[in-house]
């Protein structure tokens, strides 16, 4: 089977892993297989090679995962993608960064396809730059912080502790 042509949309739930235990360290990944004509390829199960790169051709995977049985209805799929291979915490540290897909023996589909943010995973990057220190007492509204938001003995008795507990508490 020539596959020429697969439409997807990466949808990232960015996967840092090591202070948001509770984020899915998986991607799901949806796309279309279509044949040269245009016409979705027949229903059933393709083994599907998924990799992401630093290159836009060439060069070696950062990560990949091979998925021997991807149901395809219709042309379209689902994978769920770091479901057969971890994917690295640090993977998505490189800014520019290329997804490729290969379906059962056929070479890998070009072009590769340019990772890109959504648009509201541009405000996450204020989590990676505030500067220690920079959260102080005048920078939390009065009342946002209650003794049921602060886990038992989170709080400690140093002076620090005790103008904040007197500002906000």
């Amino acid at each position: 089977m020539k596959t020429v042509c697969i439409i997807g949309a990466l949808i990232l739930a960015l996967i840092t892993g090591v202070a948001l235990a509770d984020v899915p360290s998986v991607i799901n990944y949806q796309g279309k297989l279509l044949q040269p004509s245009g016409a979705p390829v027949a229903d059933g199960a393709y083994g599907m090679q998924f990799s992401i790169y630093n290159v836009a051709t060439g060069g070696t995977a950062l990560w990949s995962e091979t998925n021997p049985s991807v149901q395809v209805k219709g042309g379209l799929f689902a994978a769920v993608l770091g479901s057969v291979v971890s994917i690295p915490s640090t993977l998505f540290n490189t800014p520019t960064l290329f997804f490729g897909v290969k379906v059962g023996s056929d070479p890998e589909m070009t072009p590769r396809q340019q990772i890109a943010s959504s648009a509201f995973a541009f405000r996450s990057t204020i989590a990676d730059t505030v500067d220690d220190g920079a959260i102080t007492t005048s920078k939390i509204a009065p009342g946002a912080v209650t003794t049921n938001s602060i886990a038992n003995g989170a709080v400690g008795t140093g002076a620090v502790d005790r103008q904040f507990r007197h500002q906000c508490c």
